[in-house]
């Protein structure tokens, strides 16, 4: 498992690699951001691994609903995607992409809500 000080150690010299490549007037530098991104997606993947595995154990226990923990793992994937690829747009400059990438993740994050949304309903007009 890699440690805090090596995922900044890999961030710090991406980001010093594609500015100095952007300071050369080298569209490269987008390409340097875009393997760093990757190699830190990749170990954040990982990691969240022994999260996710924690938490299923967890909803186990309490006999939760796979629903509900595939949704949240979910949202959470769409959300960090959506970032990431907003801000390569952003940093590209394209923010009018990177905005429109924001809010379709916004809105697949609703999407994928809804059906939680719609038991939370069903459970409180029971309750009532």
């Amino acid at each position: 498992m890699i440690g805090i000080t090596q995922m900044i150690g890999i961030a710090v010299c991406g980001m010093l690699l594609s500015l100095l490549l952007k300071g050369m007037k080298s569209e490269l530098y987008i390409v340097v951001a875009l393997v760093t991104c990757g190699i830190l997606l990749y170990y954040s993947l990982n990691l969240s691994l022994s999260v996710m595995e924690y938490l299923r154990r967890l909803a186990h226990r309490f006999s939760l609903e796979d629903v509900y923990l595939q949704t949240v793992f979910k949202v959470i994937g769409i959300g960090y995607v959506c970032t990431l690829a907003s801000q390569l747009c952003k940093d590209a400059g394209q923010a009018s992409i990177g905005v429109q990438v924001e809010l379709f993740g916004k809105l697949l994050i609703l999407v994928q809500a809804l059906p939680i949304a719609a038991k939370l309903i069903d459970t409180l007009t029971g309750i009532l």
